[in-house]
């Protein structure tokens, strides 16, 4: 049964047709290049790519499209000398296009299926709660809920401790506008598995159904603990009308130029090249980018045993902006005017001491994953500090 079912149920489908947003020839382009991958043309493939990143550097699909090329190019052959540095570009390709749309669930979905695939489509253990769960999937497709009850409770009967088997029930009661017990299923399900951002999120949209709107928002900022990248749970939070105020998604407003220039690892960026940067900012962002370029390249820039290539970090943010928001601090001290809204989130974030919670939230991509649950761990609570103080408005109030 696939997970998102219900969350579609609830907002409507939020996945993003494939070049729907893209001119009739970069369209044609990018058709190409699928083409050359079914014929495994992958030089021509990842050549077509590399061509059409640096003419439409900032466009989703084409940086999609190079992703999957250059993916598909680093397996086909992992003893081909060429295969990590694929590998790198693919990862570099999702990366960007994660930046440009953060609320895009195919770019999420194409993460996670590379770094942690069994979050996606976890299986019972037992070989019979498998197959009574594939069999209750075809049920719920065919609107037999008393059949996929009955199914469910089999598979818990079985596996106590299947998390998706509790969620689905719950997903049943819900279908039935059954709320109540749609709640107790779903509080189990986020009791077995509290890395699930969408059993969260789905108890949060149950809550906000019943009329219960702080149990809603407490919910809807679990479910981004769980996974600050999980693009529904962005999607539902900035559509939502708080006193007359939203929420934004901070990513939104970071410069895509830095991004484009980073990725070529410009140490000296132009006025050309920072487009889109304002003036007062520019020695803020230069310190950025040469921070960046510089720890990508210096003795932290370690390798990952199993990629055997180099990791993006958290670390490497936290540094970068810390660096950047020093030279931001002095450019504020020495001009009154100076403002801009995403380095004067970041800086009061510092002044706060809650900087590290802000890049994890607003920046989170699945690498950070093991550096962010050890934080989760160290600086309990932070977390919802730094949302219920600057990502929601002061109005709201978490809930124990």
């Amino acid at each position: 049964m696939p997970r998102i079912l219900g969350l579609v149920l609830l907002f409507g489908s939020f996945l993003y047709p494939v070049f729907s947003q893209t001119a009739k020839d970069v369209e044609k382009r990018i058709e190409a290049i699928i083409g050359f991958l079914k014929d495994s043309k992958f030089d021509r493939a990842v050549s077509e790519a590399a061509d059409l990143v640096a003419a439409h550097p900032y466009d989703f699909d084409v940086r999609m499209a190079a992703f999957h090329g250059h993916l598909q190019a680093s397996q086909h052959d992992t003893n081909d000398p060429k295969s990590l540095e694929y590998l790198r570009k693919a990862l570099n390709h999702l990366n960007f296009a994660r930046r440009i749309e953060p609320e895009n669930y195919e770019a999420w979905q194409s993460s996670l299926a590379f770094w942690d695939p069994s979050r996606l489509n976890a299986t019972p253990q037992d070989p019979e709660a498998e197959k009574i769960f594939k069999e209750a999937a075809d049920q719920f497709s065919s609107g037999e809920l008393d059949k996929v009850t009955e199914a469910l409770e089999k598979v818990i009967n079985r596996e106590p401790s299947y998390a998706p088997a509790y969620l689905h029930l719950g997903e049943v009661h819900l279908a039935r506008n059954q709320f109540e017990e749609a709640v107790k299923f779903l509080r189990i399900a986020t009791e077995k598995d509290p890395r699930d951002a969408g059993a969260l999120l789905l108890l949060a949209s149950v809550y906000g159904r019943m009329g219960k709107g702080e149990e809603a928002i407490t919910n809807l900022v679990k479910s981004l603990k769980a996974d600050p990248g999980f693009p529904l749970a962005w999607q539902q939070l900035t559509r939502l009308d708080l006193d007359g105020k939203k929420a934004e998604h901070m990513t939104f407003k970071f410069p895509k130029s830095v991004l484009w220039i980073i990725e070529r690892e410009i140490k000296e960026p132009t006025d050309q090249n920072l487009e889109g940067v304002s003036a007062v900012t520019q020695p803020a962002w230069k310190t950025y980018i040469q921070t960046k370029i510089r720890w990508r390249q210096s003795e932290f820039a370690k390798r990952n045993p199993t990629l055997k290539t180099y990791r993006y970090s958290s670390g490497e943010e936290i540094a970068s902006i810390g660096e950047m928001l020093a030279v931001w601090k002095e450019t504020k001290a020495s001009d009154a005017n100076a403002s801009d809204a995403l380095l004067d989130h970041w800086l009061a974030a510092s002044q706060a001491a809650v900087l590290d919670a802000a890049i994890y939230t607003d920046l989170f991509l699945e690498e950070f994953r093991p550096d962010f649950t050890l934080w989760n761990l160290r600086n309990e609570g932070k977390f919802e500090e730094y949302f219920y103080k600057f990502v929601l408005p002061n109005t709201v109030t978490p809930q124990k």
